[in-house]
């Protein structure tokens, strides 16, 4: 019966871990406790608890048979919180990636150890297993997190082994132009259009998704074929060194530089530190390579300034290589003259927005300096798509979606409420808040609060920000009754029926995964 038991505590643990992993996964793998661990872990304890009292009041009686029942029934809140758990819906499932296989194999290994531990200490104080196994699961969250550990240098070792062999796959081949795109806000959509434009004349190979990790490096330089002519690749940071490290790797002939905005506050500190992670890009930049900024971002004009390399552009509508004259926006795109040198061609964009004309004249003044034609250029616009959730607009059931939910910053904020004003219909704000600002957490989404009080019809709030960004939209003079509160996605989703109507138009503001 105690091997039974035994086998039993193995799987249930196993099963239990999932949704751990699953949070230190979306938590890029931190072994901090997030606000969900420690709501899962309650119900872990609480599970524990009633499993001790199911193994003390049998234990009363001194009774074999009883102890065997006992021993089977302190289970059940286990199976029952394992049951619970796979039914509740998850918005960002665990990805059964190598690496959480490789830490499923280590967190096993500790488990049966665990468990036999317990074994040997029922054998030698003549106590039944049930009665060490409660500190097992108590212990769980700990247990996983020693599994990410013991692991740690055998990714570092992965790691490190994938991306000397991705730089030196690309050092080979020193006929590839190479394009390196950094920012706080913004990379991904230059690099996508950017990509789209220098595909009329070359064959270009580009970072799909977000991918800007040195992983992502590793995973876009094995997309490399021997017809490539262009990479164009995003890089990405959470703290200094980080883009240094990358550049050095891509080696880029053209740095692009899209803005500056405070992110991840929690792992760069401040405003500064953001600046100079950014300015990294330039570490790996060509011997007469050439850097591209974006003018409309004070910080990087700033920065464009004190640059001490001899070819670089800042990029703005009014001035630079390619401006735009004759600008007109609405809710269905945009409209201009392009003009670059004494060139210029009408242009049509579906992209709304002016920080996307900004973004179009970015990848514009690459891909003319690289060859494409102004015609060619024109005709790329025309058939520009949205990169998807970065302010990408779609229509459902009567009602116009612009989601801009892949993530959130103070800048980018600004930019989708301009972009959803272009709109003369009823509009509706679901929002999540800004995440990762550190101290000025706080004061940032009080302030998103009061910029949607100007802008939206309705404000749906919903998660641990709500209240904060609730008080700066009523301390802003806004209609208490037009603000809806919920708990969760999920919860708001499902009265999307009684809230919305025909014609009106939703902003979706950030969608936070399950750790927040």
């Amino acid at each position: 019966m105690t091997a039974i038991i035994y086998v039993l505590f193995s799987i249930i643990s196993l099963m239990l871990a999932v949704r751990f992993i699953n949070y230190i996964q979306l938590a890029g793998y931190k072994l901090v406790m997030t606000k969900k661990d420690l709501s899962q872990y309650l119900y872990l304890i609480i599970s524990a608890t009633i499993s001790v009292i199911i193994i003390i009041i049998f234990g009363i009686f001194k009774s074999e048979t009883l102890d065997i029942i006992g021993m089977f029934l302190s289970l059940i809140p286990m199976i029952m919180l394992v049951i619970l758990d796979m039914a509740k819906p998850k918005k960002t499932p665990l990805k059964l990636t190598a690496r959480v296989i490789r830490i499923y194999f280590t967190l096993t290994l500790l488990v049966l150890g665990e468990g036999y531990l317990f074994y040997h200490l029922s054998t030698v104080t003549n106590m039944n297993i049930s009665s060490f196994l409660w500190a097992g699961f108590v212990l769980l969250p700990i247990i996983v997190r020693g599994a990410v550990f013991i692991n740690l240098p055998i990714e570092l070792l992965i790691k490190w082994y994938y991306f000397e062999r991705a730089k030196k796959r690309l050092s080979d081949r020193l006929d590839i132009i190479r394009i390196g795109v950094t920012g706080s806000y913004g990379k991904t959509s230059v690099k996508d259009i950017v990509a789209k434009m220098l595909s009329v004349k070359y064959n270009v190979v580009s970072s799909p998704h977000s991918y800007n990790t040195p992983m992502g490096f590793a995973k876009t330089v094995s997309k490399i074929g021997v017809d490539t002519e262009v990479l164009v690749m995003e890089m990405g940071a959470r703290k200094r060194g980080e883009i240094s490290v990358l550049s050095k790797a891509v080696n880029p002939d053209i740095a692009m530089l899209t803005g500056i905005a405070p992110c991840h506050l929690e792992t760069f500190g401040d405003i500064e530190n953001i600046i100079l992670a950014k300015s990294e890009i330039l570490d790996g930049l060509k011997s007469g390579g050439m850097a591209v900024y974006n003018g409309s971002n004070l910080y990087l004009k700033s920065m464009f300034e004190n640059c001490p390399i001899e070819h670089k552009e800042l990029v703005r509508p009014d001035n630079g290589y390619a401006i735009v004259t004759d600008y007109d926006t609405s809710s269905s795109g945009s409209e201009f003259i392009l003009h670059i040198g004494g060139e210029s061609v009408p242009v049509t964009t579906r992209l709304i927005g002016e920080h996307n004309v900004q973004n179009i004249l970015m990848a514009t003044t690459v891909a003319s300096k690289l060859g494409v034609t102004l015609d060619e250029i024109a005709e790329c616009i025309y058939n520009l798509e949205s990169t998807p959730h970065r302010l990408e607009v779609t229509r459902s059931n009567g009602i116009t979606i612009i989601d801009d939910s892949y993530n959130a910053n103070p800048i980018s904020v600004d930019v989708s409420l301009r972009t959803l004003a272009l709109f003369s219909e009823r509009r509706v704000v679901i929002v999540q808040g800004m995440v990762e600002l550190g101290e000025a957490t706080f004061r940032e989404n009080y302030e998103l609060g009061v910029k949607l009080s100007s802008v939206a019809d309705i404000v749906i709030v919903v998660g641990p920000l709500a209240e904060t960004i609730k008080k700066g939209a009523i301390d802003a003079g806004y209609n208490p009754t037009k603000i809806i509160e919920y708990p969760t996605l999920k919860v708001a989703t499902s009265h999307f029926g009684e809230i919305l109507k025909a014609n009106d138009v939703m902003l979706i503001i950030n969608d936070l995964p399950d750790n927040y």
